[in-house]
């Protein structure tokens, strides 16, 4: 009876070994195709968002590429507008002294366009800053209202 009940316990013993190992092979399997579905899921989530993430880039960039066009294009304007009215302004002085000079003398004041002071003809010196850096007297003609921007309505 012994020997009996010794096979019955060994036999149980081996069966429940065997289903543990088999149990544990089936939860392995069962563990790897959630990890894989989850992976998957996961991956499936990602693509969307990296595309999205993608996109606004590329929208941001677009919005950076024209708003620094619009400021470089706007700068360039401005310098060119600016230069247009200093221009004017010079040629509007110099109307403004020749006509002072011709009516108290060309001897009496500046000379537009000698560029040196009365009575310095033989001296050799010249008018500081405003002819220097600017625009002097060959550069009046130059200016011209051509490069004014003309305001008319467009329909």
């Amino acid at each position: 009876m012994l020997l009996v009940l010794r096979r019955k316990y060994l036999r149980r013993w081996r069966l429940e070994a065997e289903l543990r190992r088999l149990q544990a092979s089936w939860n392995a399997r069962r563990l790897a195709a959630a990890w894989q579905c989850w992976k998957d899921a996961r991956g499936v989530q990602q693509l969307p968002q990296a595309l999205l993430r993608q996109w606004h880039l590329g929208q941001a960039w677009r919005l950076w590429r024209r708003r620094f066009l619009q400021l470089r294009v706007a700068g360039k304007l401005r310098q060119r507008d600016d230069g247009w009215v200093l221009c004017q302004a010079f040629k509007k002085w110099c109307q403004c002294l020749a006509a002072r000079s011709q009516r108290r003398g060309a001897t009496s004041s500046l000379s537009p366009l000698s560029g040196q002071a009365p009575g310095a003809q033989g001296v050799g010196w010249k008018l500081p800053s405003p002819w220097h850096g600017g625009l002097g007297p060959e550069q009046v003609s130059s200016c011209s209202g051509d490069s004014l921007p003309q305001n008319t309505k467009q329909s």
